[in-house]
């Protein structure tokens, strides 16, 4: 009797005990339903809530680390995330993941959405130190031998990782990358899709950044043959396309299409009423131009560029000052040199007001004006402008080198041409005293020999000389004083001083997406001219 009452006790235990695991395994069922209804209606945190309460209970009751456990974290973890609980949303998803390798062993499609999902948010903090590019490269494997590797789903992960190779400087595995999603984002939706066009784009940036013209002109062509296709002829996107297009069409050599192009470009912009675009692509032609020889034109589409620059961005604007800069810097090559001179006064008044004369530009830039003043045969300006480099250069920056000697020299020069004798003397013997205090004499000593000849009263000698610096860097003063002038500035610069002058240092809109080409403006682009106001030929 004592052996079946013990073993109806022990069925009947066993009883109350599946009875409450399915009673709690039917309610966690119904907070997972309850909990997805609400998420829904866009009720999150009510549906976070049956979602914590459902996972309670099969941690406590049912299975703590079962698929479907892991299941239920990716979708909290999904909500979480959507709701902006990012740090609680990634717990989730590590959990979720952790089951899913070191209890289940399993490497499926849920795990690889996980990792996705985590490395997505982990993309968006800024501090993170998590190796996003590997784990993107996990979830590739996993889907291309789950999915098969023509999936639209490899495809989204490949064209986050071929980013990522981009940002970390690594452009053959991007390319190899977006290589692959335009494979099959082509067999999946045939040659016209838009999606198609904006990885050919993506593929075209890399390709430009690496020099390789032509064939990133080869994708940008195709990116505006789907553009016009899908959003007409018109469209902002298509003017952003024909422009990087036409940009590439003059990089390699062919400027009667490149123009042809650019003036679409233009067209469109301007009917978008996209003027700040507008401004760049007239930039752009007027490189053409310059290339071409047509001084004029170019002149004409560099001011008009400036001109809508100016109301686009405001007076002040940084650009701005670069297009005046280079505006001058052409300007100067044609002969133009008191436009010139205006053009870089322009410029420098914006840099003073923006970054004040700390800036680095400023030096180099107040050379170039002197130089182009003595040019234009306005010897006091380019003094005052040669002395206020000087002054910069004291208050700003202990260094002393060979440029610095060479204005004090050209100051000299000026100084002794306008009757200031004893000016040009003490002026002479500053700089010869920097010449051999910092000792430049073993890198240039025909500066130091110039300038013993001045201090020597052989001034004239060393003026004429084929190795003076005054010569070499301000023929207009020599002009002026031989009744040269006119000679001089008949003389039509060559090709190679036409190509190598100073343009636009920016592009600030080659297209709409992502990338851009803006080099700020430095000392290199301000010394590019007719001639190098530089101490390296001495």
């Amino acid at each position: 009797l004592d052996q079946e009452a013990k073993l109806f006790f022990a069925e009947m235990k066993q009883s109350e005990e599946e009875t409450q695991a399915a009673e709690s395994q039917g309610v966690a069922e119904l907070l997972r339903a309850t909990g997805a209804v609400l998420i829904d209606l866009e009720m999150k945190e009510e549906g976070l809530a049956c979602y914590e309460q459902h996972v309670r209970i099969r941690k406590e009751t049912i299975d703590s680390d079962g698929v479907e456990t892991a299941d239920l974290l990716q979708r909290v973890a999904a909500a979480l995330s959507e709701q902006g609980s990012t740090e609680q949303a990634l717990l989730c998803y590590e959990d979720s993941i952790r089951i899913r390798l070191d209890v289940l062993g399993e490497e499926n499609e849920d795990l690889a959405d996980a990792l996705y999902a985590k490395a997505s948010i982990l993309l968006d903090q800024e501090d993170n130190e998590v190796d996003c590019v590997s784990l993107l490269e996990h979830v590739v494997k996993i889907r291309k031998e789950k999915l098969g590797a023509e999936s639209l789903d490899v495809a989204e992960v490949l064209d986050t990782l071929g980013s990522l190779y981009l940002e970390d400087g690594r452009h053959e595995d991007a390319l190899a990358a977006f290589d692959e999603v335009a494979l099959i984002q082509e067999a999946a939706h045939g040659v016209d899709h838009e999606d198609l066009s904006e990885t050919l784009y993506s593929k075209g940036l890399i390709l430009l950044s690496l020099q390789r013209h032509e064939e990133a002109l080869e994708n940008f062509t195709e990116v505006v043959r789907i553009r016009k296709k899908n959003q007409g002829e018109d469209h902002t996107a298509v003017g952003d396309a024909l422009n990087i297009t036409g940009f590439l069409e003059a990089k390699c050599g062919n400027t009667e299409k490149a123009r042809e192009l650019l003036s679409e470009a233009l067209r469109i912009r301007k009917q978008n009423e996209e003027f700040a675009k507008a401004a760049d692509t007239l930039q752009q032609i007027g490189d053409i131009h310059r290339s071409e020889q047509q001084f004029d034109l170019a002149i004409e589409c560099y001011k008009e560029c400036l001109r809508i620059s100016t109301l686009e961005l405001g007076a002040d604007n940084e650009s701005i000052a670069d297009g005046y800069i280079a505006l001058g810097n052409i300007q100067g090559v044609v002969g133009k040199h008191d436009d010139a001179c205006a053009s870089y006064q322009e410029g420098l008044n914006i840099i003073l007001k923006t970054h004040g004369e700390e800036d680095e530009r400023i030096p180099p830039l107040l050379q170039k004006m002197g130089s182009t003043e003595l040019k234009a045969g306005n010897r006091l300006k380019a003094k005052d402008h040669l002395l206020e480099y000087i002054r910069i250069r004291k208050e700003h920056s202990d260094e002393r080198d060979i440029d610095f000697v060479n204005t004090l020299q050209i100051i000299g020069q000026i100084q002794k041409i306008s009757g200031e004798d004893e000016e040009a003397e003490n002026t002479w013997e500053e700089a010869f005293e920097i010449y051999t205090d910092e000792g430049l004499a073993y890198e240039y000593p025909n500066v130091g020999e110039t300038l013993r000849n001045l201090l020597d009263g052989e001034s004239a000698d060393a003026a004429t000389s084929d190795n003076s610096l005054f010569k070499k860097a301000s023929t207009g003063i020599l002009a002026m004083v031989k009744a040269q002038k006119a000679a001089d500035q008949a003389n039509a610069p060559s090709r190679e001083d036409i190509v190598n002058a100073a343009t636009f240092v920016s592009i600030r809109s080659l297209g709409a997406n992502t990338f851009t080409s803006k080099k700020s403006l430095d000392t290199g682009a301000i010394e590019e001219g007719e001639e190098e106001y530089d101490d390296q030929y001495y």
